[in-house]
């Protein structure tokens, strides 16, 4: 049968930001290798600035209740000035302080890192420090990245897609008339047009299931692993499968010259001494 190997779907990951803005910085390039967690690219987005200045706008305020609700504790002290004054301080600085935490949150689900975010509250990053982080969920190899430096992307839009390569699937296409034949559990050898004259073996996971109308050819499905720290097999890799439906068995077997026979019946004579 006709083979080709597919990404599994569990290995193949789509990344995109969850603003629109415009690229600020590319790292990667189709055809590279990453590692889970590393960054691929940075977005500039206008809502992040809205966000940002939520954040120091709750952060001054948190400022402020702070010092009115530290006065107010001193002067009802001494009082000075009624306990409800000091109550109504204390709320407020309650209040500023989930805002804070809110903006603070609103930017660490956007992949911002906490220190990011500490340097733009302290003054020592510019009002455009804050970027969108883009980063890969996994290790693999990035397949797809139609991007440059100042394009304008939309929220939700397919960005990168990255794939991990270490097992591949089997795309087995099998006649309809050999349907009876394939089973799960079967091996498989496989042949690849970029490596003639070399096989590697594979097993009937997912048997046949439907057929197509038009072709009338049935799926089954197999699942091969790439050599450690290498990526010799690829998706879209195309060659013959061939599916053993019965394996050899083990038989008793003697020479023929053993036989003797008197027309009707034949015989072996055994030498039980010698083959105890």
């Amino acid at each position: 049968a006709y083979a080709t190997l597919v990404t599994p779907w569990k290995q193949q990951y789509f990344v995109s930001s969850q603003l629109s803005g415009k690229i600020a910085a590319l790292h990667v390039v189709p055809g590279e290798t990453v590692e889970p967690g590393q960054l691929l690219a940075e977005i500039s987005s206008p809502e992040l600035e809205t966000l940002q200045l939520e954040l120091r706008t709750a952060s001054n305020e948190l400022k402020l209740s702070t010092q009115q609700a530290e006065r107010l504790r001193g002067l009802v002290e001494a009082q000075a000035v009624p306990g409800r004054d000091y109550l109504e301080a204390a709320a407020k600085y309650e209040q500023d302080q989930n805002a804070l935490r809110i903006a603070e949150s609103k930017l660490l689900s956007l992949g911002i890192s906490k220190a990011a975010i500490d340097d733009a509250l302290s003054g020592k990053g510019s009002s455009a420090s804050l970027l969108v982080p883009l980063k890969s969920p996994i290790g693999g190899i990035v397949s797809h990245a139609d991007l440059s430096i100042g394009k304008i992307v939309a929220a939700n839009e397919h960005l990168f897609e990255v794939n991990d390569l270490a097992k591949l699937w089997v795309k087995i296409g099998i006649l309809e008339r050999d349907i009876a034949k394939i089973k799960k559990g079967q091996r498989v050898v496989l042949e690849f047009s970029a490596f003639p004259h070399e096989s590697v073996e594979a097993v009937i996971t997912v048997p046949v299931m439907e057929v197509d109308p038009v072709t009338h050819v049935v799926t089954a499905w197999a699942e091969i692993d790439n050599p450690a720290k290498a990526t010799k097999y690829l998706p879209g890799m195309y060659g013959t499968a061939k599916v053993v439906t019965s394996e050899p068995t083990k038989l008793l077997s003697v020479p023929a010259s053993a036989l003797l026979g008197t027309g009707a019946e034949r015989y072996v004579l055994v030498e039980v001494a010698a083959t105890a």
